[in-house]
């Protein structure tokens, strides 16, 4: 604790004597400042959850092509008079007809109604769905399941699965677009050109649904929310790659064609996130391994 007398020196006078404080003023104490600084909270606004950039970045660029494939397909095709091809300018330049079922109906039901696909091809990709709105629910999350899954890095069963899925009127094009910007993804990751991880290592690319919301519906037209969990990047002894999981929602758009729901369009945004638990971060081996434990789950609402 300071006193404060004056001008020359606590407590004291210029000549060295002591000297009365202002006629009228008491003399000033100061007291020493302590400073606490608390714990930020992590609800704060400014709060950022890390993300894994990695994972988002396949699904962010394929949104790209796949929206740039189907303009120019509508534009070489002229198939959008045919009932086979309506969905060929769904999702994009706003070609979704208004909704005819209410919107968010999965959502505000708190689960939606087992539709449940009948074939499986190529890659484990199911088809054969119901001309129903949770026939639609359930060709969005399987068809975001598959696109996630390891098979889009190599050329063959990517060709095959998209094969599957899409619609016949931006096919051709949209393979076209796909195999140059999973080449570049491919690269991301230290991948080869065939899509392969560095030897001893194991590429892993998994995207699983956590919910739906249906936005727009009609008999040939359905466009749907899916919230999922990814993860991506490369296990193993020296990966470089690690890893990552990422939050998002892709909406996709649909289309009737030839007796099952496809694939016309979609486009992808960060988030929802949850705040991370602050788990132990596992080691590249235990996630490698677990890759091999644990099959690829065929998402079926």
């Amino acid at each position: 604790m300071v006193i404060d007398g004056g001008s020359g020196g606590p407590g004291r006078t210029g000549d060295g004597g002591p000297r009365r404080g202002r006629p009228g003023r008491a003399p000033r104490i100061e007291q020493p400042q302590t400073v606490i600084r608390l714990p930020k909270d992590p609800y704060e606004g400014e709060f950022k959850a890390p993300r894994g950039r990695r994972g988002r970045g396949v699904l962010a660029l394929a949104a790209i092509v796949v929206v740039v494939a189907a303009v120019i397909a509508i534009n070489s095709s002229k198939h959008n008079n045919s009932s086979t091809s309506q969905g060929a300018s769904t999702g994009v330049g706003g070609g979704v007809p208004a909704a005819t079922a209410t919107v968010g109906e999965s959502a505000s039901a708190g689960a939606s109604t087992p539709a449940f696909p009948t074939q499986s091809g190529a890659n484990n990709v199911l088809t054969g769905y119901t001309e129903t709105q949770n026939g639609a629910v359930s060709a969005a999350a399987n068809f975001v399941s598959a696109y996630g899954s390891e098979a889009m890095m190599t050329a063959g069963s990517r060709h095959q699965l998209v094969h599957q899925i899409a619609d016949p009127a931006i096919e051709g094009n949209l393979q076209q677009q796909l195999d140059k910007a999973f080449t570049l993804a491919a690269q991301g990751f230290g991948l080869d050109k065939n899509g392969n991880a560095p030897t001893g290592q194991t590429f892993v690319s998994r995207a699983v649904p956590f919910g739906t919301s249906v936005t727009n519906y009609s008999a040939t037209k359905a466009t749907v929310a899916v919230w999922i969990n990814m993860i991506a990047g490369t296990a193993g002894q020296g990966s470089t790659h690690p890893v990552s999981e990422t939050w998002s929602t892709v909406t996709l758009n649909l289309s009737w064609v030839n007796g099952d729901w496809k694939w016309s369009s979609f486009t992808q945004a960060d988030g929802p996130t949850p705040v991370p638990a602050g788990q132990q971060v596992s080691s590249s081996s235990d996630l490698q391994q677990a890759v091999k434990q644990f099959a690829r789950l065929r998402y079926a609402p």
